[in-house]
């Protein structure tokens, strides 16, 4: 008897260790994503701003230069002429004026004086908005198990977790069984250790009650005969006997 106890607490013992350990994992997962995506060398290439050359457009062509009409009928007229008129003609000063491009007119530039009442009038106080902290967004936080609510209480009358034929194993519940002790003591005592650990205990029936405790509850039920609990035909506690009484613990 004592044996199979001792296998059932460490058999509950084991599952809390197990969830612990995945709920590792899954954070760890979650960091190694975090950690891969800022060191994706998509997201840290940055596309290169093109520049566009704005004096291009800015800078207006200029006209090439063209001869004056007066130029190019005196190029006809020294074509027509003997050589030796060529000759004097190219010895004779030039009385061509020299053609220059026309610029366009610089825009002129003006100071405008500020006015004595613009020198005077005050520029207007900006008053700045008070400065508000932005809402803090509370992170999310785990919901605690069972074991988180129960953690350091000291069981009375020897209670120990029992195989429970009638749910299917879970971080949130748990049946704990003895063979010392009267229902109604066991009841008393259980509730005076849950006080100890700040719970504040309501009844709700004659064997029923809830420990509530910074907005966390707790359901707690005194199965007075766990012998004869049946599930389809089959002991609800195969380790019950007829001295036995069994405690339902579980996280509301």
């Amino acid at each position: 008897m004592a044996s199979f106890l001792e296998f059932a607490l460490f058999a509950w013992l084991g599952i809390s260790v197990i969830a612990v350990f995945i709920q590792l994992i899954r954070i760890a997962r979650y960091k190694r994503r975090v950690a891969k995506a800022e060191t994706s060398p998509e997201r840290d290439s940055k596309p290169e701003a093109a520049t566009i050359d704005l004096s291009a457009r800015e800078r207006p062509e200029s006209p090439t230069p063209t001869a004056a009409p007066s130029q190019v009928m005196a190029g006809a007229e020294k074509a027509e002429q003997p050589a030796p008129q060529q000759a004097a003609a190219a010895s004779a000063p030039s009385a061509i004026a020299k053609v220059t491009m026309p610029r366009p007119p610089a825009a002129p530039v003006t100071a405008t004086a500020a006015t004595p009442a613009a020198q005077e009038a005050p520029t207007p106080a900006v008053q700045e908005a008070p400065a508000t902290a932005p809402d803090e967004v509370a992170a999310p936080t785990a919901t605690p198990t069972l074991a988180d609510l129960l953690a350091g209480v000291r069981l009375p009358w020897n209670l120990l977790p029992t195989v429970d034929q009638g749910r299917e194993p879970s971080n949130d519940r748990v049946v704990l069984i003895t063979d010392q002790g009267e229902p109604s003591e066991i009841g008393v005592d259980v509730a005076d250790e849950l006080e100890r650990l700040g719970f504040v205990i309501s009844p709700r029936g004659d064997d029923t009650a809830v420990a509530t405790r910074d907005g966390q509850s707790l359901g707690l039920r005194i199965i007075e005969e766990p012998m004869t609990a049946e599930v389809e035909g089959t002991r609800r506690f195969p380790t019950a006997t007829e001295s036995s009484v069994a405690l339902d613990i579980w996280v509301e």
